[in-house]
Formats: C-alpha cells, sequence, structure tokens
C-alpha cells in the first residue's frame, strides 16, 4: 500500500475525531502526525462552553429584539421587498457622488487600472 500525505493521514484523523470514531490505523504514519493531532484536539474544545452560552443568550436577545421591532414596523407599513440590482444588471453597482468627480474617476482608473463603464452628471439645482 502506497504511504499516504500527511495532508491525507490529518484530514482522515480529525474528520474521525469529530464524529467520535476510531480512524484507520496507518501502518506508517507520518512522524509531524501527533503533533498535529494535538493542535486538533485543543482546537475540538474550542470556544469554550461560557462562550458558547453567551453568544447564545445575545443572539436570542437580539433576535427577539428583531421580530419585537418587526412587528411593530409591520403593523405601521406593510413589507415591501429591497431590490439592490438595477434592472437588467446582474451584480451591484456602486454610485460614487463627489466633489472633483472626473478627477477622481481619472485617479481610480490610474490607481487601480480601471475601465470606465458609465459616467452620469449629477444636475445641481
Amino acid at each position: 500500500m502506497a504511504k499516504r500525505s500527511l495532508a491525507v493521514q490529518l484530514d482522515e484523523m480529525v474528520q474521525a475525531m469529530l464524529v467520535s470514531l476510531r480512524p484507520r490505523p496507518e501502518e506508517a504514519p507520518d512522524r509531524n502526525l501527533a503533533p498535529l493531532m494535538r493542535v486538533a484536539q485543543v482546537l475540538r474544545e474550542l470556544p469554550r462552553q461560557e462562550f458558547r452560552a453567551t453568544l447564545q443568550s445575545d443572539l436570542q436577545r437580539r433576535a427577539t429584539m428583531n421580530e419585537a421591532a418587526a412587528s411593530r414596523a409591520g403593523a405601521a407599513a406593510p413589507a415591501r421587498a429591497a431590490h439592490y440590482q438595477r434592472p437588467g444588471l446582474t451584480s451591484i453597482t456602486p454610485y460614487i457622488i463627489v466633489r472633483g468627480g472626473a478627477q477622481f474617476l481619472e485617479f481610480l482608473k490610474t490607481a487601480f487600472k480601471g475601465v470606465e463603464q458609465m459616467r452620469s452628471r449629477r444636475l445641481t439645482a
């Protein structure tokens, strides 16, 4: 049987540890496997139970607050779907409004080797 790489051996050991199984015995385990498994076992215990409990409590409190706020807002106005993409586009397009916009665009094109796709000028009153 061909010797398996350290990565394959470690991956199998970690998977077995996660599901509480015994890993397949290796005929000639890599000498670096034992220290890596000790690290994996320490990491397996993280995060600590106190952190998990605090996080769960915080998330439950936030969820309750969000539900309460949503129910108050829902009673005041009907829910509206948010659309972040312009019709016909397949990605989110940033709109940048700055003084000296032409100079800013030239800087962006030069600094990031960008290609200007579209420019519109804002009408001022």
